[in-house]
């Protein structure tokens, strides 16, 4: 069985820096979102051979940090290597007539390796285009659990670039990121796969200095 839950539309904020010497550079990005919430799931448990309906309600909040050193193979096609951080933290209630309500609070962290690819291309009048791929193997881990996981990551990003003056660039693009994490059950020894996914609109500005 696969349970696909879907939280709402979050703001976060991501600040970063690029330091770029001759065709070396080295970025940082820090993301940090606010508390956003997951659908309510409900499920028919037994107890005592009486059914119950237990409702889980789940929020949720998260960081991602990524430090990447790359090299300009042509003035706008560079790769990278980096590292990747993520540190989801989730506070789950569940409640039901007939049962007693608990609250439990989490951490899943993801970390590793990535390899990327960014590019860019003029379009005319200040205008271009960008884009940028990422790949990473991460291990998985959980609060109070010694067990680890293998994780896939892979992140796509493009968008549109303006340049009004010399000193500052304005981006508006779209990224998808995806975690899929090979999940072992402690007792079967069966794997489970669980995606994470995170999607959606960013706007940005550069400043040059």
């Amino acid at each position: 069985n696969h349970t696909y839950i879907q939280s709402d539309t979050a703001m976060a904020s991501i600040p970063s820096v690029v330091l770029k010497v001759k065709d070396f550079f080295i970025s940082t990005s820090y993301m940090t979102s606010p508390t956003y919430t997951f659908s309510t799931y409900t499920d028919t448990i037994q107890i005592g051979g009486t059914p119950y309906t237990l409702k889980s309600e789940t929020s949720a909040t998260r960081k991602e940090l990524d430090v990447n050193m790359g090299y300009y193979v042509a003035p706008s096609l560079a790769f990278t290597l980096g590292y990747k951080t993520v540190d989801q933290n989730y506070h789950i209630r569940n409640s039901g007539t007939g049962l007693i309500t608990t609250v439990s609070d989490s951490t899943t962290t993801y970390k590793g390796p990535t390899i990327g690819v960014t590019g860019s291309a003029t379009v005319g009048g200040g205008f271009g285009i960008y884009g940028n791929a990422a790949y990473g193997l991460l291990e998985t881990s959980y609060t109070g659990v010694t067990r680890t996981d293998d994780a896939t990551y892979v992140s796509t990003e493009v968008g549109l670039a303006y340049r009004p003056a010399d000193w500052i660039n304005l981006t508006l693009g779209y990224k998808n990121q995806t975690i899929d994490t090979d999940e072992g059950d402690a007792v079967t020894y069966d794997v489970n796969p669980v995606t994470d996914t995170t999607k959606g609109f960013l706007l940005g500005a550069n400043f040059i200095f």
